[in-house]
């Protein structure tokens, strides 16, 4: 089994953040650019070998820090930062809440005649913090050291997020991690959460938590109300496993999920392939049985998109096959590992699982079934 980079032009494009110069738009990469200079370095070396080990250690240029679940996601000790008011760390820094938004495309300040954004996905905002940050340590900090952020949405869903930096007079942004903030320096930081729809038009609380120096302080984004449930029981379990067909709805205690489709082929594609995206191609005298299926997670926390479902395939009801998983993204535009991706409280992604079969499994008439378990529910599936 092969997984192979596929680019539809020249040279290497990227898909979500956006550069603009002159008028003329060019589409860039929502994972940055690592991503693709991460794969490109990867073909040249004939590095992709997924079959022996489905693991892949990379991260991404602007990675989404995990969540862990808590008891209480709200803290009430948390000191309150208000627009355009000034607190001081210790003898850390000085930092001011310049202004909050939430929008399906982030743009910098001043736009210069050249400069990136970040666009969200379909279905989705992104909540967009950004902080005035001065420094009054005695030496330079990385600007991804500064401060590490949560989201919380209606009480009790929380999201995880990134940063970045401003530059150029507040015309670009660049990435943090590759960025300093000089002693008595002031830069302007933003902490960006990628969230459903929903989380901007609900009216429901939406609060940001700083961590800045060890101290937590909260940012009141949107003063709305509270849903006061259990997290567990917003979603009453309808079906606890048994035979599934394509589009039916299923709602377990923490998940809605559907079967999308199921294929057999030699060649693994995106649903609608991106100027760049990756594709899995089986090796010769073989074929992949493809199983989709669209996952909403209704829980309070993020979930590693490679915990949720374990599958089996059993072929003329006697040969047993195992597999592994991936996930969309880029709008179901390119694939990327299930293994360093995760699923927010209330979005919905693609998760396919693989299975490499031999090419007569395609051609014969025999039984194909899945056996899947999401949530601690076991369900069917079969193919053919």
């Amino acid at each position: 089994m092969k997984k192979k980079i596929c680019a539809l032009i020249c040279c290497v494009v990227f898909t979500s953040i956006t550069l603009v110069a002159c008028g003329k738009t060019e589409t860039i990469n929502n994972e940055m650019k690592e991503k693709a200079e991460e794969a490109v370095k990867e073909m040249a070396d004939d590095a992709f070998s997924e079959a022996d080990s489905h693991e892949n250690t990379s991260e991404k240029a602007v990675s989404e820090e995990p969540v862990e679940p808590v008891d209480e996601l709200n803290n009430p000790d948390a000191e309150l930062l208000k627009e355009g008011n000034t607190v001081t760390v210790g003898e850390i820094c000085e930092i001011t809440l310049d202004y909050t938004d939430i929008t399906g495309d982030v743009m910098p300040k001043n736009p210069a005649s050249f400069y990136t954004h970040y666009e969200a996905d379909a279905g989705k905002a992104y909540v967009d913090v950004c902080v005035a940050y001065k420094n009054t340590d005695t030496s330079a900090i990385t600007a991804d050291d500064t401060m590490k952020g949560r989201l919380v949405y209606a009480g009790k869903y929380e999201y995880s997020g990134f940063s970045m930096i401003e530059e150029d007079n507040r015309g670009n942004f660049t990435y943090s991690n590759i960025t300093s903030i000089s002693p008595l320096s002031t830069e302007y930081i933003h902490y960006l959460f990628e969230v459903p729809d929903e989380v901007k038009n609900s009216g429901k609380e939406v609060d940001v938590y700083l961590t800045v120096s060890d101290k937590e302080y909260k940012v009141e984004v949107n003063q709305g109300s509270v849903d006061s449930s259990e997290v567990k029981a917003t979603t009453e379990a309808t079906n606890v496993g048994g035979t599934v067909n394509d589009g039916e709805a299923i709602t377990t205690s923490n998940s809605e999920f559907s079967v999308d489709y199921s294929n057999i082929t030699n060649d693994v594609m995106p649903k609608s392939p991106a100027n760049f995206y990756s594709h899995y191609e089986a090796d010769a005298g073989k074929v992949y049985v493809d199983f989709c299926i669209a996952y909403k997670n209704t829980s309070g926390s993020n979930i590693g998109a490679d915990k949720i479902m374990s599958a089996s395939l059993k072929y003329a009801d006697k040969y047993d096959y195992t597999g592994f998983s991936m996930i969309e993204e880029d709008n179901r535009g390119d694939f990327t590992y299930s293994n360093i991706t995760s699923v927010a409280p209330l979005s919905t992604e693609y998760i396919h699982y693989l299975f490499e079969v031999p090419e007569e499994v395609k051609n014969s008439s025999e039984s194909i079934v899945i056996s899947f378990t999401i949530d601690g529910c076991d369900f069917d599936y079969t193919v053919r």
